[in-house]
Protein backbone atom coordinates (compact mmCIF):
# COMPACT_ATOMS: atom_id res chain seq x y z
CA UNK A 1 0.00 0.00 0.00
CA UNK A 2 1.52 3.53 -0.92
CA UNK A 3 1.56 5.62 1.67
CA UNK A 4 -1.12 7.92 -0.16
CA UNK A 5 -3.19 4.63 -0.31
CA UNK A 6 -2.60 4.52 3.59
CA UNK A 7 -3.40 8.06 4.21
CA UNK A 8 -6.99 8.18 2.37
CA UNK A 9 -7.83 4.84 4.26
CA UNK A 10 -7.08 6.74 7.21
CA UNK A 11 -9.16 9.11 6.58
CA UNK A 12 -12.33 6.48 6.23
CA UNK A 13 -11.27 4.63 9.34
CA UNK A 14 -11.02 7.69 11.47
CA UNK A 15 -14.50 8.64 10.14
CA UNK A 16 -15.63 5.16 11.55
CA UNK A 17 -13.93 5.76 14.91
CA UNK A 18 -15.15 8.69 15.86
CA UNK A 19 -17.78 10.90 13.41
CA UNK A 20 -17.39 13.46 10.82
CA UNK A 21 -15.59 16.80 10.77
CA UNK A 22 -18.49 18.79 10.32
CA UNK A 23 -20.11 17.44 13.01
CA UNK A 24 -20.90 18.70 17.09
CA UNK A 25 -17.91 18.05 19.52
CA UNK A 26 -17.22 18.00 23.06
CA UNK A 27 -13.88 19.17 24.15
CA UNK A 28 -12.57 19.37 27.55
CA UNK A 29 -9.31 19.15 29.17
CA UNK A 30 -5.83 20.70 30.41
CA UNK A 31 -2.88 22.75 29.21
CA UNK A 32 0.38 23.55 30.80
CA UNK A 33 1.62 26.12 28.64
CA UNK A 34 4.42 28.66 28.45
CA UNK A 35 3.81 32.11 27.92
CA UNK A 36 3.96 36.11 28.32
CA UNK A 37 4.57 35.11 32.10
CA UNK A 38 5.96 36.82 34.95
CA UNK A 39 9.41 34.71 34.77
CA UNK A 40 11.11 32.39 32.01
CA UNK A 41 10.48 29.09 32.16
CA UNK A 42 7.25 29.65 34.40
CA UNK A 43 4.27 27.34 32.67
CA UNK A 44 0.51 27.62 33.86
CA UNK A 45 -2.00 25.17 33.98
CA UNK A 46 -5.14 26.47 31.68
CA UNK A 47 -8.40 24.63 31.72
CA UNK A 48 -10.16 23.83 28.19
CA UNK A 49 -13.72 23.61 27.31
CA UNK A 50 -14.97 24.29 24.32
CA UNK A 51 -17.72 23.05 21.78
CA UNK A 52 -17.21 23.39 18.47
CA UNK A 53 -17.61 22.38 15.23
CA UNK A 54 -14.54 21.42 12.64
CA UNK A 55 -16.27 22.59 8.93
CA UNK A 56 -13.76 21.02 6.09
CA UNK A 57 -16.59 22.85 3.65
CA UNK A 58 -14.84 25.84 4.54
CA UNK A 59 -12.13 24.98 6.11
CA UNK A 60 -12.83 26.21 9.69
CA UNK A 61 -13.58 25.37 13.51
CA UNK A 62 -16.42 26.99 14.47
CA UNK A 63 -16.19 27.43 18.55
CA UNK A 64 -20.00 27.57 19.60
CA UNK A 65 -19.08 27.81 23.43
CA UNK A 66 -15.73 28.45 24.72
CA UNK A 67 -14.46 28.12 28.85
CA UNK A 68 -11.33 28.31 29.19
CA UNK A 69 -8.41 30.42 31.78
CA UNK A 70 -6.42 29.13 34.47
CA UNK A 71 -7.37 26.60 36.64
CA UNK A 72 -9.67 27.50 39.28
CA UNK A 73 -10.81 30.82 37.58
CA UNK A 74 -12.38 29.86 33.82
CA UNK A 75 -14.04 32.69 31.56
CA UNK A 76 -16.90 31.85 29.34
CA UNK A 77 -17.43 33.72 25.85
CA UNK A 78 -19.17 32.60 23.07
CA UNK A 79 -17.56 33.24 19.74
CA UNK A 80 -19.90 34.56 16.40
CA UNK A 81 -17.98 33.23 13.57
CA UNK A 82 -14.74 31.01 12.48
CA UNK A 83 -11.64 30.51 14.72
CA UNK A 84 -8.65 31.71 12.83
CA UNK A 85 -7.38 28.67 10.84
CA UNK A 86 -5.73 30.05 7.59
CA UNK A 87 -2.67 32.55 6.89
CA UNK A 88 -4.48 36.11 4.39
CA UNK A 89 -3.28 36.13 0.90
CA UNK A 90 -1.38 38.88 1.78
CA UNK A 91 0.68 37.40 4.66
CA UNK A 92 -1.16 38.88 7.57
CA UNK A 93 -2.64 37.22 10.14
CA UNK A 94 -5.38 38.24 12.15
CA UNK A 95 -5.44 37.12 15.71
CA UNK A 96 -8.73 37.58 16.32
CA UNK A 97 -11.51 34.96 16.17
CA UNK A 98 -13.84 36.47 14.31
CA UNK A 99 -12.50 36.09 10.86
CA UNK A 100 -12.05 34.09 8.23
CA UNK A 101 -8.57 34.09 6.52
CA UNK A 102 -7.34 31.38 4.33
CA UNK A 103 -4.46 29.70 2.43
CA UNK A 104 -2.34 28.55 5.60
CA UNK A 105 -4.49 25.72 8.43
CA UNK A 106 -2.97 26.77 11.73
CA UNK A 107 -0.83 23.88 13.17
CA UNK A 108 -2.27 23.80 16.82
CA UNK A 109 -5.57 23.97 15.66
CA UNK A 110 -5.75 21.69 12.88
CA UNK A 111 -4.30 19.15 14.87
CA UNK A 112 -7.10 19.06 17.26
CA UNK A 113 -8.72 16.21 15.15
CA UNK A 114 -6.52 13.99 13.10
CA UNK A 115 -8.99 14.51 10.12
CA UNK A 116 -6.71 17.92 9.78
CA UNK A 117 -3.43 16.42 9.91
CA UNK A 118 -4.98 13.50 7.43
CA UNK A 119 -6.01 16.59 5.21
CA UNK A 120 -2.41 17.75 5.31
CA UNK A 121 -0.63 14.79 4.30
CA UNK A 122 -3.38 14.37 1.26
CA UNK A 123 -3.05 18.34 0.32
CA UNK A 124 1.23 17.41 -0.21
CA UNK A 125 0.73 13.87 -1.40
CA UNK A 126 3.65 14.36 -3.59
CA UNK A 127 6.21 14.86 -0.33
CA UNK A 128 4.65 11.60 1.45
CA UNK A 129 7.25 8.75 1.79
CA UNK A 130 7.27 4.99 3.43
CA UNK A 131 9.36 4.57 6.39
CA UNK A 132 8.78 1.08 7.42
CA UNK A 133 7.09 -0.69 9.82
CA UNK A 134 7.95 -0.85 13.88
CA UNK A 135 6.50 -1.57 17.17
CA UNK A 136 5.80 1.43 19.37
CA UNK A 137 4.28 0.66 23.06
CA UNK A 138 3.24 -2.97 21.60
CA UNK A 139 1.10 -2.22 18.51
CA UNK A 140 2.88 -2.86 15.16
CA UNK A 141 2.72 0.47 13.50
CA UNK A 142 3.41 1.78 9.73
CA UNK A 143 5.16 5.65 9.27
CA UNK A 144 4.81 7.70 6.55
CA UNK A 145 6.08 11.11 6.79
CA UNK A 146 5.26 14.36 4.38
CA UNK A 147 6.35 17.97 4.43
CA UNK A 148 3.70 19.82 4.91
CA UNK A 149 2.53 23.68 6.09
CA UNK A 150 4.88 26.36 6.90
CA UNK A 151 8.23 24.10 6.62
CA UNK A 152 7.32 21.30 9.21
CA UNK A 153 7.92 17.80 8.55
CA UNK A 154 5.15 15.11 10.22
CA UNK A 155 6.20 11.65 10.72
CA UNK A 156 2.77 9.97 11.35
CA UNK A 157 2.81 6.15 13.06
CA UNK A 158 -0.64 4.55 11.49
CA UNK A 159 -1.41 1.07 13.59
CA UNK A 160 -1.34 -1.67 11.38
CA UNK A 161 -4.21 -4.08 12.73
CA UNK A 162 -6.88 -0.39 12.58
CA UNK A 163 -5.18 1.65 10.57
CA UNK A 164 -6.19 4.03 12.64
CA UNK A 165 -3.52 7.13 13.24
CA UNK A 166 -1.96 6.76 16.89
CA UNK A 167 1.06 9.18 17.03
CA UNK A 168 2.22 12.05 15.22
CA UNK A 169 5.46 13.40 15.53
CA UNK A 170 5.85 17.29 13.83
CA UNK A 171 9.80 19.24 13.29
CA UNK A 172 8.67 22.34 13.11
CA UNK A 173 10.85 25.83 13.01
CA UNK A 174 9.67 27.79 16.50
CA UNK A 175 10.82 31.74 15.57
CA UNK A 176 12.25 31.55 19.01
CA UNK A 177 12.74 28.37 20.18
CA UNK A 178 14.42 27.13 17.29
CA UNK A 179 13.82 23.76 16.11
CA UNK A 180 11.15 22.26 17.97
CA UNK A 181 9.53 18.75 17.73
CA UNK A 182 6.27 18.24 19.16
CA UNK A 183 4.29 14.69 19.81
CA UNK A 184 0.87 14.30 19.41
CA UNK A 185 -0.42 10.91 20.68
CA UNK A 186 -4.29 10.00 19.49
CA UNK A 187 -6.41 7.12 21.42
CA UNK A 188 -9.59 6.46 20.42
CA UNK A 189 -12.57 5.25 22.87
CA UNK A 190 -16.35 4.44 22.83
CA UNK A 191 -18.83 5.19 25.81
CA UNK A 192 -22.50 5.53 26.52
CA UNK A 193 -21.98 9.45 24.85
CA UNK A 194 -20.20 7.89 21.85
CA UNK A 195 -16.89 8.12 20.15
CA UNK A 196 -14.76 9.57 22.28
CA UNK A 197 -11.01 10.75 21.01
CA UNK A 198 -7.93 11.83 23.55
CA UNK A 199 -5.45 14.00 22.47
CA UNK A 200 -2.24 14.06 24.25
CA UNK A 201 0.31 17.37 22.77
CA UNK A 202 4.06 17.38 23.99
CA UNK A 203 6.64 19.93 23.25
CA UNK A 204 9.15 21.84 25.28
CA UNK A 205 6.54 24.48 25.49
CA UNK A 206 4.29 22.51 28.02
CA UNK A 207 1.66 19.92 27.55
CA UNK A 208 -1.70 19.55 26.47
CA UNK A 209 -4.44 17.08 27.53
CA UNK A 210 -7.95 16.81 25.16
CA UNK A 211 -10.86 14.41 25.44
CA UNK A 212 -13.27 14.90 22.64
CA UNK A 213 -16.47 13.92 22.15
CA UNK A 214 -17.40 12.70 18.78
CA UNK A 215 -21.11 13.17 17.21
CA UNK A 216 -21.83 10.43 14.54
CA UNK A 217 -21.94 10.78 11.08
CA UNK A 218 -20.90 10.36 7.64
CA UNK A 219 -19.01 11.95 5.07
CA UNK A 220 -16.82 11.17 1.69
CA UNK A 221 -12.87 11.30 1.68
CA UNK A 222 -13.50 14.07 -1.28
CA UNK A 223 -15.02 16.43 1.49
CA UNK A 224 -11.03 17.02 2.94
CA UNK A 225 -9.72 18.29 0.06
CA UNK A 226 -8.32 21.93 0.05
CA UNK A 227 -11.01 23.52 -1.49
CA UNK A 228 -11.15 25.37 -4.94
CA UNK A 229 -9.69 28.97 -4.78
CA UNK A 230 -6.92 28.41 -2.19
CA UNK A 231 -3.60 28.30 -2.68
CA UNK A 232 -0.14 26.91 -0.80
CA UNK A 233 1.72 28.85 1.05
CA UNK A 234 4.77 28.53 -1.86
CA UNK A 235 2.85 29.82 -4.31
CA UNK A 236 1.57 33.09 -2.38
CA UNK A 237 4.72 34.07 0.47
CA UNK A 238 3.41 35.97 2.61
CA UNK A 239 4.89 40.31 2.29
CA UNK A 240 8.60 40.83 3.12
CA UNK A 241 8.91 42.15 6.41
CA UNK A 242 10.69 45.66 6.55
CA UNK A 243 12.08 47.74 9.40
CA UNK A 244 11.07 51.78 8.84
CA UNK A 245 13.29 54.03 10.96
CA UNK A 246 11.70 57.50 12.15
CA UNK A 247 14.18 60.03 14.41
CA UNK A 248 12.35 61.37 17.08
CA UNK A 249 14.91 63.62 19.16
CA UNK A 250 18.55 64.06 18.69
CA UNK A 251 20.41 61.12 17.93
CA UNK A 252 17.60 58.79 18.93
CA UNK A 253 15.86 56.59 15.94
CA UNK A 254 12.63 54.63 16.63
CA UNK A 255 12.24 51.80 14.70
CA UNK A 256 8.87 50.09 13.45
CA UNK A 257 8.01 46.95 11.32
CA UNK A 258 5.42 46.11 8.60
CA UNK A 259 5.10 42.70 9.89
CA UNK A 260 4.45 43.82 13.77
CA UNK A 261 3.12 45.82 16.37
CA UNK A 262 6.30 46.57 18.27
CA UNK A 263 9.14 49.48 18.35
CA UNK A 264 13.01 49.30 18.77
CA UNK A 265 15.25 52.37 19.82
CA UNK A 266 18.88 53.27 18.50
CA UNK A 267 20.39 55.43 20.33
CA UNK A 268 23.40 57.25 18.15
CA UNK A 269 26.12 58.99 20.78
CA UNK A 270 29.56 60.31 19.84
CA UNK A 271 31.55 57.13 18.86
CA UNK A 272 29.08 54.19 19.15
CA UNK A 273 25.60 53.42 19.41
CA UNK A 274 23.25 51.46 21.51
CA UNK A 275 20.16 49.31 20.28
CA UNK A 276 16.56 48.79 22.69
CA UNK A 277 14.75 45.62 22.41
CA UNK A 278 15.10 43.05 19.79
CA UNK A 279 11.19 42.00 19.02
CA UNK A 280 9.89 38.31 17.87
CA UNK A 281 12.47 36.39 15.94
CA UNK A 282 15.83 36.42 14.47
CA UNK A 283 14.77 37.33 10.80
CA UNK A 284 13.21 40.62 12.42
CA UNK A 285 16.25 40.86 14.78
CA UNK A 286 18.45 40.88 11.86
CA UNK A 287 16.24 43.69 10.17
CA UNK A 288 16.44 45.83 13.42
CA UNK A 289 20.68 44.89 13.35
CA UNK A 290 21.15 46.20 9.87
CA UNK A 291 18.55 49.52 9.95
CA UNK A 292 20.61 50.10 13.40
CA UNK A 293 24.12 50.25 11.33
CA UNK A 294 22.37 52.41 8.66
CA UNK A 295 20.71 54.36 10.02
CA UNK A 296 24.11 55.65 12.35
CA UNK A 297 26.23 55.08 9.76
CA UNK A 298 28.11 51.91 10.98
CA UNK A 299 28.81 52.84 14.68
CA UNK A 300 29.69 50.21 16.63
CA UNK A 301 26.83 49.12 18.92
CA UNK A 302 27.92 48.53 22.15
CA UNK A 303 25.17 46.97 23.43
CA UNK A 304 21.51 45.63 22.85
CA UNK A 305 19.33 46.60 25.61
CA UNK A 306 16.00 44.62 26.64
CA UNK A 307 13.43 45.46 29.20
CA UNK A 308 12.04 41.96 29.45
CA UNK A 309 11.85 38.24 28.34
CA UNK A 310 9.32 38.27 26.63
CA UNK A 311 9.58 36.71 23.11
CA UNK A 312 8.01 40.39 21.37
CA UNK A 313 11.12 41.86 23.17
CA UNK A 314 13.56 39.46 23.14
CA UNK A 315 12.87 36.94 20.40
CA UNK A 316 15.18 38.55 17.54
CA UNK A 317 18.18 38.61 20.03
CA UNK A 318 20.00 35.81 18.18
CA UNK A 319 21.70 38.12 15.36
CA UNK A 320 22.93 40.20 18.21
CA UNK A 321 24.61 37.58 19.65
CA UNK A 322 26.10 36.50 16.63
CA UNK A 323 27.89 39.81 16.06
CA UNK A 324 29.23 39.84 19.29
CA UNK A 325 27.47 42.51 21.61
CA UNK A 326 26.49 42.33 24.66
CA UNK A 327 22.95 42.03 26.34
CA UNK A 328 22.16 44.12 28.90
CA UNK A 329 19.52 42.46 30.99
CA UNK A 330 18.49 41.18 34.46
CA UNK A 331 19.64 37.93 36.51
CA UNK A 332 16.62 36.11 36.42
CA UNK A 333 16.81 36.20 32.57
CA UNK A 334 20.07 35.14 31.69
CA UNK A 335 19.93 31.45 31.67
CA UNK A 336 16.65 31.94 29.32
CA UNK A 337 18.15 34.27 27.12
CA UNK A 338 21.38 31.89 26.37
CA UNK A 339 19.14 28.77 25.51
CA UNK A 340 17.74 30.51 23.02
CA UNK A 341 21.03 32.09 21.75
CA UNK A 342 22.04 28.40 21.58
CA UNK A 343 19.28 26.94 20.24
CA UNK A 344 19.26 24.86 17.22
CA UNK A 345 17.87 26.69 13.65
CA UNK A 346 19.00 24.02 11.26
CA UNK A 347 15.55 24.08 9.52
CA UNK A 348 15.70 27.78 9.06
CA UNK A 349 19.32 28.74 9.83
CA UNK A 350 20.36 32.19 10.92
CA UNK A 351 23.86 33.94 11.34
CA UNK A 352 23.63 32.75 14.90
CA UNK A 353 23.39 28.79 13.47
CA UNK A 354 26.01 29.30 10.98
CA UNK A 355 28.73 30.71 13.04
CA UNK A 356 27.52 30.27 16.82
CA UNK A 357 28.64 32.33 19.22
CA UNK A 358 28.37 32.70 23.06
CA UNK A 359 26.49 35.53 24.31
CA UNK A 360 27.63 38.04 26.69
CA UNK A 361 25.47 39.90 29.30
CA UNK A 362 25.62 42.74 31.07
CA UNK A 363 23.65 42.46 34.03
CA UNK A 364 21.33 45.57 35.70
CA UNK A 365 20.41 44.48 39.49
CA UNK A 366 18.49 47.45 40.71
CA UNK A 367 20.18 50.26 38.86
CA UNK A 368 23.07 50.77 36.68
CA UNK A 369 24.74 53.44 34.72
CA UNK A 370 25.26 52.24 31.07
CA UNK A 371 26.95 55.89 29.97
CA UNK A 372 30.30 57.81 29.77
CA UNK A 373 30.88 61.57 29.37
CA UNK A 374 28.39 61.52 26.50
CA UNK A 375 25.58 61.00 28.77
CA UNK A 376 24.63 57.51 27.64
CA UNK A 377 21.74 55.49 29.77
CA UNK A 378 20.51 54.91 33.04
CA UNK A 379 19.06 50.93 33.56
CA UNK A 380 16.47 50.59 36.42
CA UNK A 381 14.81 47.76 37.32
CA UNK A 382 10.71 48.08 38.41
CA UNK A 383 10.24 44.45 37.46
CA UNK A 384 8.28 43.72 41.47
CA UNK A 385 5.85 47.05 41.54
CA UNK A 386 5.15 46.12 37.40
CA UNK A 387 2.51 43.69 37.97
CA UNK A 388 3.90 42.33 34.35
CA UNK A 389 7.67 40.99 35.19
CA UNK A 390 9.14 39.97 38.14
CA UNK A 391 12.51 41.36 36.42
CA UNK A 392 11.48 44.33 34.40
CA UNK A 393 14.15 47.27 33.27
CA UNK A 394 13.33 50.81 32.50
CA UNK A 395 15.76 52.93 30.70
CA UNK A 396 16.50 56.79 31.11
CA UNK A 397 18.22 58.83 28.53
CA UNK A 398 19.43 61.73 31.07
CA UNK A 399 20.57 64.10 28.09
CA UNK A 400 17.29 63.72 26.24
CA UNK A 401 14.99 63.04 29.91
CA UNK A 402 13.24 60.44 27.75
CA UNK A 403 12.12 56.94 29.37
CA UNK A 404 12.08 54.18 27.41
CA UNK A 405 9.60 51.48 28.53
CA UNK A 406 8.19 48.03 27.48
CA UNK A 407 4.33 46.98 28.12
CA UNK A 408 4.39 49.06 31.65
CA UNK A 409 1.80 52.24 30.22
CA UNK A 410 -1.12 50.04 29.51
CA UNK A 411 -2.74 52.58 28.05
CA UNK A 412 -3.28 53.84 24.15
CA UNK A 413 -2.75 58.26 23.43
CA UNK A 414 -4.56 59.86 21.23
CA UNK A 415 -7.29 56.95 20.75
CA UNK A 416 -9.41 55.26 23.71
CA UNK A 417 -7.29 55.17 26.89
CA UNK A 418 -7.10 52.82 29.66
CA UNK A 419 -5.73 52.37 32.97
CA UNK A 420 -5.20 49.64 35.08
CA UNK A 421 -2.71 48.49 37.17
CA UNK A 422 0.34 48.44 35.09
CA UNK A 423 -0.14 52.05 34.31
CA UNK A 424 -0.62 52.75 38.36
CA UNK A 425 2.61 50.67 39.03
CA UNK A 426 4.41 52.37 36.01
CA UNK A 427 3.79 56.23 37.41
CA UNK A 428 4.58 54.65 40.98
CA UNK A 429 7.84 53.98 39.61
CA UNK A 430 8.71 57.07 38.03
CA UNK A 431 8.48 58.92 40.95
CA UNK A 432 10.76 56.53 43.04
CA UNK A 433 13.43 57.34 39.67
CA UNK A 434 13.06 60.81 41.06
CA UNK A 435 14.44 62.16 37.62
CA UNK A 436 13.24 64.92 35.60
CA UNK A 437 10.86 62.86 32.86
CA UNK A 438 9.85 64.98 29.56
CA UNK A 439 8.77 62.20 27.44
CA UNK A 440 7.74 58.39 27.59
CA UNK A 441 8.99 56.04 24.16
CA UNK A 442 6.56 52.52 24.41
CA UNK A 443 7.94 49.55 22.83
CA UNK A 444 4.14 48.78 22.15
CA UNK A 445 1.53 49.83 21.24
CA UNK A 446 2.45 51.22 17.95
CA UNK A 447 0.22 51.40 15.26
CA UNK A 448 -1.37 54.60 15.04
CA UNK A 449 0.45 56.01 18.61
CA UNK A 450 2.62 58.71 18.93
CA UNK A 451 6.07 57.41 19.17
CA UNK A 452 7.35 59.69 21.64
CA UNK A 453 4.30 60.58 24.14
CA UNK A 454 4.99 63.99 26.53
CA UNK A 455 4.49 63.76 29.97
CA UNK A 456 2.30 66.09 30.53
CA UNK A 457 0.12 64.70 28.55
CA UNK A 458 0.12 61.42 30.41
CA UNK A 459 0.10 63.58 33.50
CA UNK A 460 -3.63 64.62 32.22
CA UNK A 461 -4.37 61.45 31.19
CA UNK A 462 -3.56 59.73 34.66
CA UNK A 463 -5.56 62.56 35.87
CA UNK A 464 -8.62 61.86 34.00
CA UNK A 465 -8.31 58.45 34.36
CA UNK A 466 -7.97 58.53 38.14
CA UNK A 467 -4.56 56.74 37.87
CA UNK A 468 -2.06 58.73 40.30
CA UNK A 469 0.73 60.22 38.04
CA UNK A 470 2.99 63.49 38.93
CA UNK A 471 6.57 61.51 39.16
CA UNK A 472 8.07 64.72 39.35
Amino acid sequence: MSPYELTVRALAVVDAAIGVAGSRRTCRGSAFVAGHYARPGQVRELRLDVEYRFDFDTRRLVALEERSGPAGRSTTRTLAGPMLLYRSRDGAVDSGPFTLVDVEVAGTAADAVPEAMLAEARAHAASLRWLGERVDRGRVVEEVAFSGLAGRTRTVAFERASRLPRRVTTLEPDPVRGDEVVDVDYAYTTSERGPTLRRIERARGGRMEMMLDCADGARTNDDVAIPDGYRTPMANPPLAATAAVESIAKGLHAVTFSHIDSRALVYELEDHALVFEAPRDSATGALLLDAARRVTGGKPIRYLLLTHHHPDHAGGLRPFVAAGIPIVTTPGNVEYLTALARAPHALEPDAQWREPRAPRFEVVRGRRDLGDADGGVVAYDVGPKTHHTDENLVFYLPALQIVFEGDLLDATVGGARRGGSRASAFFAALRELDVPIASIVQSWPVRGQMAMVPMAMLEEWARSSGVPASPQ
